[in-house]
Parts: C-alpha cells; sequence; structure tokens
C-alpha cells in the first residue's frame, strides 16, 4: 500500500467524540522523502519521511459511528472504507467531486438553526434545482409559479445540514449543479443582475494527484438557469438569498472574480 501525491491521511490525535482528528494531504510523490523532526512529549527526533500538508483538524463528532470505529484499527496503517472516504473529503475540502458525485459546502456561523433559516435554506436550493432541471429538460415552467411555489416542490438534489459547531449546508448532487450553486448564490446575496448569471463559469483546482494542477473549468448549464430565473424569480431569489445570507449567515465558499475586459 503506497499512498500517492494527493491522497489523504487520516490521524486520530484523541479518544471520546470530543477528541481530535488530524486530516493531511500528501504533498510529495512516493520515494521522494525529507528529514523531519518528531516531537514526542518532551522527546524530539529526527527522521525521514513524507512531506504532508495538513488540511484541518476536526473532532470525532463530525464523523459517522462507522468512520470512528475505523480509526481505531489496530494496524498502524490501513485503508479507510470507500463508503467513508466522502465524510473525510467533505472535512479535509469542504467542496469536490468524483465520479460525476459534486458536493458543494456552504458554512454557517450560527450556532444554532432555526425553523425559519432551515426552510429558507431548502427553498432557496430546492427551486434551484427545480429551475436546473426544467431547464436541462427543456420543460417550460408555469409563469405564475414563483421561488416559493418552485421551492416545495420534489428536487433531485440531496441537502444535508450539519452540525458541526457551527452549521454547514452541504448539496448534493449527481451532475455538476453543486458547483453551480457555489457560484450563483453569492451572485444572489449580493444582488446582482441576471446577466451576470448567463455568463458566469465555474473553476476549481484539482487535487489527490491530479496531472494537470491549473484551474479546470467546470461545464454547468448557467444559460438554461438563466432563463428558468425570468418572470422575476431572479429577484425573488436575490430577495431570498439575502434573507439566507444575513438571517442563517450562509455563506459561498466560492471565490467571486470579475472577467477581464478584453484590450482593443
Amino acid at each position: 500500500m503506497v499512498a500517492k501525491e494527493g491522497d489523504l491521511i487520516v490521524v486520530p490525535l484523541g479518544k471520546g467524540l470530543d477528541g481530535e482528528v488530524a486530516i493531511g494531504e500528501f504533498s510529495t510523490a512516493p520515494g521522494v522523502i525529507k528529514k523531519v523532526t518528531v516531537e514526542d512529549g518532551e522527546n524530539h527526533y529526527d527522521t525521514w519521511g513524507r512531506e504532508i500538508t495538513w488540511k484541518r483538524t476536526v473532532t470525532r463528532r463530525r464523523f459517522s459511528n462507522t468512520l470512528n470505529k475505523s480509526l481505531h484499527a489496530p494496524t498502524a496503517f490501513h485503508l479507510i472504507e470507500a463508503l467513508s472516504r466522502e465524510e473525510v473529503y467533505l472535512a479535509a475540502y469542504g467542496s469536490f467531486t468524483y465520479d460525476d458525485i459534486y458536493v458543494a459546502s456552504f458554512p454557517s456561523e450560527k450556532e444554532k438553526f432555526t425553523t425559519t433559516d432551515q426552510a429558507t435554506i431548502g427553498i432557496w436550493f430546492n427551486s434551484l434545482a427545480i429551475i436546473h432541471e426544467a431547464g436541462i429538460t427543456n420543460s417550460p415552467l408555469n409563469k405564475g409559479d414563483g421561488i416559493f411555489e418552485l421551492g416545495i416542490d420534489e428536487a433531485d438534489v440531496e441537502l444535508e445540514l450539519i452540525r458541526n459547531s457551527p452549521w454547514t449546508a452541504v448539496l448534493r448532487t449527481v451532475g455538476p449543479l453543486a458547483f453551480s450553486a457555489l457560484a450563483i448564490y453569492p451572485l444572489a446575496v449580493e444582488g446582482k443582475p441576471l446577466s451576470h448569471l448567463k455568463n458566469a463559469t465555474v473553476s476549481a483546482k484539482p487535487v489527490a494527484g491530479a496531472i494537470d494542477k491549473c484551474a479546470v473549468v467546470i461545464p454547468t448549464d448557467m444559460q438554461e438557469i438563466a432563463k428558468g430565473y425570468g418572470h422575476g424569480r431572479w429577484d425573488a431569489s436575490c430577495r431570498l438569498g439575502k434573507k439566507v445570507s444575513t438571517g442563517a449567515t450562509l455563506r459561498s465558499t466560492a471565490h467571486l472574480k470579475s472577467a477581464r475586459k478584453k484590450v482593443k
């Protein structure tokens, strides 16, 4: 078992649900080693090892019982079961994609979500999913259906509110809609014109030992989504997004960048 560049390592540091777990990423290829100083209490000694970039330290409460049990394995190193790896990706990166599954995190500063917070978050994301589905299937929406009517329809997305002191909303979709939401939500919160949405692109940096470490453009359906936000829906989505931002303090982990103007 050889860890590749970009593979993650999970190190339990304490016991119990409040015990900490460190998550790191191998930043060098196998065979590339360096001298490191190891601290063990008051003892210090030099050894050789792989370089690791530590991503985050979280408590065991973040993880499921299945993953926590695997951290008690008697062997020094072992592979985490595939079903539990998404939990590690979520803790390390927040937003990520694999096998056409897209996961986007929207952290909050609140220690406690109210029912109003949960309702407004659900309606905003659910209405986006309905508008996206109508666009890619070329199914026209009823002109009279606004954001709130669409927000209570059944949508093919998974929205999970994780209590991790503070809360985090996690959107999980088949296809890149979750990543599109990372860009659409801050545009709505800032009340940007609908034209900004039509021209928006989403880029991300590959990890996990990808050959090309440059930013890649994520294929999205922004044009189709923008069409669905007609008939005043975008203005309503902006108002609701602002309410989610101020009430639930939800924010996107994406960074908005203005397009560079062409020089004539």
